[in-house]
Protein backbone atom coordinates (compact mmCIF):
# COMPACT_ATOMS: atom_id res chain seq x y z
CA UNK A 1 0.00 0.00 0.00
CA UNK A 2 1.58 3.26 -1.17
CA UNK A 3 4.96 1.48 -1.65
CA UNK A 4 4.87 -0.15 1.81
CA UNK A 5 4.73 -3.89 2.35
CA UNK A 6 3.99 -3.84 6.11
CA UNK A 7 3.45 -1.60 9.13
CA UNK A 8 0.55 0.23 7.53
CA UNK A 9 -0.69 3.22 9.49
CA UNK A 10 -4.15 4.69 9.59
CA UNK A 11 -2.80 7.60 7.56
CA UNK A 12 -1.55 5.15 4.90
CA UNK A 13 -5.02 3.64 4.62
CA UNK A 14 -6.75 7.02 4.40
CA UNK A 15 -4.28 8.23 1.75
CA UNK A 16 -4.72 4.98 -0.19
CA UNK A 17 -8.49 5.46 -0.10
CA UNK A 18 -8.18 9.02 -1.40
CA UNK A 19 -5.76 7.88 -4.13
CA UNK A 20 -8.30 5.30 -5.28
CA UNK A 21 -11.51 7.29 -5.02
CA UNK A 22 -12.82 5.49 -1.95
CA UNK A 23 -15.22 7.78 -0.16
CA UNK A 24 -15.56 8.13 3.63
CA UNK A 25 -12.42 6.16 4.62
CA UNK A 26 -12.65 7.26 8.26
CA UNK A 27 -16.21 5.94 8.52
CA UNK A 28 -15.18 2.66 6.88
CA UNK A 29 -12.25 2.27 9.28
CA UNK A 30 -14.56 2.88 12.26
CA UNK A 31 -17.10 0.32 10.99
CA UNK A 32 -14.42 -2.31 10.43
CA UNK A 33 -12.93 -1.55 13.85
CA UNK A 34 -16.30 -2.05 15.54
CA UNK A 35 -16.72 -5.37 13.72
CA UNK A 36 -13.22 -6.49 14.75
CA UNK A 37 -13.99 -5.69 18.39
CA UNK A 38 -16.69 -8.38 18.15
CA UNK A 39 -14.17 -11.04 17.19
CA UNK A 40 -14.31 -12.95 20.49
CA UNK A 41 -18.10 -13.56 20.63
CA UNK A 42 -18.23 -14.29 16.91
CA UNK A 43 -15.33 -16.74 17.08
CA UNK A 44 -16.73 -18.50 20.14
CA UNK A 45 -20.16 -18.78 18.51
CA UNK A 46 -18.51 -20.42 15.50
CA UNK A 47 -16.42 -22.91 17.47
CA UNK A 48 -12.96 -21.36 17.10
CA UNK A 49 -10.58 -22.94 19.62
CA UNK A 50 -9.96 -20.94 22.79
CA UNK A 51 -6.19 -20.77 22.23
CA UNK A 52 -6.71 -19.10 18.84
CA UNK A 53 -9.38 -16.71 20.07
CA UNK A 54 -7.04 -15.24 22.70
CA UNK A 55 -4.11 -14.93 20.31
CA UNK A 56 -6.07 -13.38 17.46
CA UNK A 57 -7.95 -11.05 19.79
CA UNK A 58 -4.67 -9.76 21.27
CA UNK A 59 -3.30 -9.07 17.79
CA UNK A 60 -6.48 -7.34 16.67
CA UNK A 61 -6.58 -5.11 19.75
CA UNK A 62 -2.90 -4.22 19.36
CA UNK A 63 -3.49 -3.13 15.77
CA UNK A 64 -6.67 -1.23 16.61
CA UNK A 65 -4.82 0.52 19.41
CA UNK A 66 -2.01 1.53 17.03
CA UNK A 67 -4.61 3.06 14.70
CA UNK A 68 -6.32 4.92 17.56
CA UNK A 69 -9.45 2.75 17.37
CA UNK A 70 -9.08 1.00 20.71
CA UNK A 71 -8.00 2.46 24.02
CA UNK A 72 -6.04 -0.11 25.93
CA UNK A 73 -6.66 0.16 29.65
CA UNK A 74 -4.13 2.65 30.94
CA UNK A 75 -4.92 2.11 34.60
CA UNK A 76 -1.75 1.11 36.36
CA UNK A 77 -2.64 -1.88 38.48
CA UNK A 78 -0.81 -1.79 41.78
CA UNK A 79 -0.93 -3.13 45.33
CA UNK A 80 1.30 -3.68 48.33
CA UNK A 81 2.22 -7.06 49.84
CA UNK A 82 4.43 -7.52 52.92
CA UNK A 83 5.83 -4.02 52.48
CA UNK A 84 6.64 -4.59 48.78
CA UNK A 85 5.09 -2.27 46.20
CA UNK A 86 3.80 -4.11 43.12
CA UNK A 87 2.82 -1.94 40.16
CA UNK A 88 2.23 -2.00 36.40
CA UNK A 89 0.95 -5.58 36.48
CA UNK A 90 0.11 -6.89 33.02
CA UNK A 91 0.11 -9.93 30.74
CA UNK A 92 1.77 -9.99 27.34
CA UNK A 93 1.73 -12.74 24.76
CA UNK A 94 5.07 -14.08 23.54
CA UNK A 95 5.93 -15.14 20.03
CA UNK A 96 6.25 -18.76 21.20
CA UNK A 97 2.63 -18.87 22.38
CA UNK A 98 3.31 -18.51 26.09
CA UNK A 99 2.33 -15.50 28.16
CA UNK A 100 4.44 -13.27 30.35
CA UNK A 101 3.10 -11.93 33.61
CA UNK A 102 5.04 -8.74 34.13
CA UNK A 103 5.11 -6.58 37.25
CA UNK A 104 7.27 -3.90 38.75
CA UNK A 105 8.23 -4.95 42.28
CA UNK A 106 9.95 -2.33 44.40
CA UNK A 107 11.17 -0.58 41.26
CA UNK A 108 12.48 -3.67 39.45
CA UNK A 109 10.64 -5.29 36.55
CA UNK A 110 9.92 -8.98 37.11
CA UNK A 111 8.67 -11.48 34.55
CA UNK A 112 7.07 -14.88 34.95
CA UNK A 113 6.46 -17.20 32.00
CA UNK A 114 2.98 -18.70 31.97
CA UNK A 115 3.30 -21.79 29.82
CA UNK A 116 0.78 -24.42 28.80
CA UNK A 117 1.57 -26.47 31.89
CA UNK A 118 0.28 -23.73 34.23
CA UNK A 119 -3.48 -23.61 34.91
CA UNK A 120 -3.70 -19.85 34.33
CA UNK A 121 -2.64 -20.44 30.73
CA UNK A 122 -6.03 -22.01 29.94
CA UNK A 123 -7.79 -19.18 31.77
CA UNK A 124 -5.98 -16.55 29.71
CA UNK A 125 -6.69 -18.45 26.49
CA UNK A 126 -10.37 -18.75 27.39
CA UNK A 127 -10.84 -15.20 28.70
CA UNK A 128 -8.38 -13.21 26.59
CA UNK A 129 -5.68 -10.89 27.86
CA UNK A 130 -7.90 -7.84 27.48
CA UNK A 131 -10.56 -9.40 29.71
CA UNK A 132 -8.44 -10.41 32.71
CA UNK A 133 -9.61 -8.26 35.63
CA UNK A 134 -7.34 -6.11 37.77
CA UNK A 135 -8.13 -8.24 40.80
CA UNK A 136 -7.16 -11.39 38.91
CA UNK A 137 -3.87 -9.84 37.76
CA UNK A 138 -3.08 -8.95 41.37
CA UNK A 139 -3.86 -12.54 42.46
CA UNK A 140 -1.53 -13.90 39.78
CA UNK A 141 1.24 -11.49 40.76
CA UNK A 142 0.95 -12.54 44.42
CA UNK A 143 1.09 -16.20 43.43
CA UNK A 144 3.86 -16.15 40.86
CA UNK A 145 6.08 -13.61 42.58
CA UNK A 146 5.55 -14.99 46.10
CA UNK A 147 9.23 -15.89 46.59
CA UNK A 148 10.15 -12.23 46.04
CA UNK A 149 7.25 -10.93 48.10
CA UNK A 150 8.00 -13.19 51.08
CA UNK A 151 11.51 -11.69 51.43
CA UNK A 152 12.12 -8.49 53.36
Amino acid sequence: MRAKLSNFSREDAVAFAHDNGIQRPDAIIREVSEALKQFRPTAEKNGVGARWVGRVESTILDHLSAWGEYDKPTESISTEVNGHKISDIRIEQTYKGNYHLIANIDGAERKFVIGKNIKEYAEIERTGIANITSDRLIEMAKRFFSSTLDKK
